[in-house]
């Protein structure tokens, strides 16, 4: 199987860096590694250098992490098969460890994997970027393979039947035992495959289409463990943290992995620093861009705080804070509550309002006197504790126009289906936004809201310059900037996960969650 792996030229030093980090021992030994697919190629570049460094000899055994088939690891410690190292996810090394085939307390969390979908090479390359996307490639589909392991389990029992694809996949899909799924699509024995990221780019012969989407997607663990029948257990922990170690790292990233050390979320960039405003920009009716009236934006315990104390009245001074960077794809997480009272002078509408615009233009092209940004708005509602519901998360498009269920809607703002949150409890609202194409709003990690087909358009902003508001044209990336809206509130997370980069599996910064190309951004 290892024979099948590529090895880029990108990553020959890398390897050769590992040379010094195994060490040599007193005694070699010939160790047996039981390993899964998820790991196969990372381990195959990395298991020279730690013979070559340690003197031990590897011997190695693949399988699946899970299932009956006579090849699997599972199966193969059953019948009582040697080995000292065993490499499956973590949820199967847990079950091992709990039927006494791996040690307790042996477990070392290696690799983040997710899954994705391949073609055979040079097939269109169907699109699977949004749910809806992967619903119809997977319909459109004459066959359709996946594992019989942990992917391919989560495929078959939970994620196709809650999309309503179980009956395609009963009718066309295959699933696929003692072989990887990427060689079954490589030599046209079905159309489209979807197994870990990892073992489909080593496979020749197929075009990778990229992961799944980020709603959808499972991101698993593996983990390695030490066999309770090893003869050679100091050996096998040696091996072990070299497989989890800093020197290996390099290597994931050109099979779609990421170090187990950091959470899936290791990619997730913070905008607010905790500290002060660094990175951001303030633009305030009637003040230039850059001027922070009465600290109306400022940092308060760690907390990025909107305040009015310095303000005689409101005066429709409504204000934007900018983030200095446009971004086009990506998933931004929020974190806000309301406190306080409004300020003095302030609309009723604007009691426990605030929000985040998307898609924004610059706030150095916003008119002194405008009142909002070019933009769409995730708004942030608070409950006015009457009883009567208050939904946040809701989408409104200050010279902007969209597509809701399936229609324009020139309605200024559409509410969306969350609850209503009363106080000053913490909310949590996250942004999926893919372009002009396609954006969600959920909070508290339930979607409330979903839309499309964004342009420039229609009213509900003035003092702008109209050459910043092109009627018609798309709109599919901007700036982000949370507003002032005279209601006090307070922010203690922002931040973001950008899905735009480089899809070159290649190359060292690719990931598989990237769902937008950026050439430029490819490390070599």
């Amino acid at each position: 199987m290892l024979a099948a792996i590529r090895r880029p030229g990108a990553r020959m030093a890398a390897i050769a860096a590992l040379l010094a980090a195994a060490g040599a021992t007193a005694a070699a030994d010939e160790l047996v590694v039981m390993t899964s697919g998820a790991f196969t190629a990372p381990y195959a570049d990395a298991a020279p250098a730690f013979e070559r460094g340690s003197g031990h000899r590897l011997t190695n055994v693949f399988g699946a992490s899970t299932g009956g088939a006579a090849d699997s690891i599972p199966t193969r410690l059953a019948r009582g098969e040697p080995a000292d190292v065993i490499i499956v996810s973590a949820q199967a090394l847990d079950a091992l460890i709990a039927a006494g085939h791996v040690e307790e307390g042996s477990r070392v969390d290696l690799v983040l994997s997710g899954i994705g979908m391949a073609v055979r090479a040079g097939a269109p390359k169907l699109d699977i970027s949004s749910v809806d996307a992967l619903v119809r490639a997977v319909r459109a589909a004459k066959s359709i393979a996946y594992s019989a392991s942990v992917s391919g389990t989560y495929l078959s029992t939970e994620l196709f039947p809650r999309l309503g694809l179980a009956a395609e996949i009963a009718a066309k899909g295959r699933r696929i035992e003692s072989e990887r799924v990427g060689a079954v699509v490589a030599r046209g024995d079905a159309e489209i495959g979807f197994q870990q990221v990892s073992e489909l780019l080593p496979i020749e012969g197929l075009d990778y289409v990229g992961p799944l989407p980020p709603e959808v997607q499972r991101t698993s663990t593996f983990s390695a463990g030490v066999a309770t029948r090893s003869r050679h257990r100091e050996a096998a922990r040696t091996l072990i943290a070299y497989l989890a170690s800093d020197t290996v790292t390099p290597l994931l990233a050109n099979y779609g992995l990421d170090p187990a050390g950091a959470s899936p979320d290791e990619s997730w960039q913070s905008l607010f620093n905790g500290r002060d405003l660094t990175g951001w920009i303030a633009k305030i009716r009637g003040h230039a861009a850059g001027d922070n009236f009465a600290d109306t934006f400022r940092v308060i315990d760690g907390l990025l705080t909107v305040a009015y104390d310095g303000y005689p009245t409101f005066g429709d001074r409504f204000g934007h804070l900018f983030y200095t960077r446009p971004f086009s794809h990506y998933r931004l997480r929020i974190e806000y509550r309301f406190v306080g009272a409004q300020a003095a002078g302030a609309p009723s509408w604007a009691t426990r309002n605030s929000g985040v615009m998307i898609h924004s233009q610059p706030p150095a092209t916003m008119g002194v006197d405008q009142d909002f940004p070019i933009s769409l708005e995730v708004q942030f509602l608070g409950g006015l504790s009457d009883g009567k519901p208050r939904p946040t998360g809701n989408v409104c498009s200050p010279g902007t126009r969209l597509i809701y269920k399936g229609q324009p809607d020139a309605s200024h703002c559409i509410q969306s289906t969350s609850a209503t949150f009363d106080g000053d409890a913490w909310v949590t609202a996250e942004v999926l936004v893919l372009g002009g194409e396609r954006i969600v709003h959920s909070i508290d990690g339930a979607p409330v809201i979903e839309y499309g087909g964004t342009t420039f358009g229609g009213g509900n902003v003035s003092g702008h310059d109209e050459k910043q508001k092109p009627d018609g044209a798309l709109l599919a990336a901007g700036y982000l900037a949370l507003q002032s809206e005279s209601h006090p509130i307070q922010f203690r997370r922002v931040e973001l996960l950008n899905l735009k980069g480089c899809m070159d599996a290649n190359a060292r910064n690719f990931r598989n969650y990237y769902v937008a190309a950026d050439p430029a951004s490819c490390r070599y």
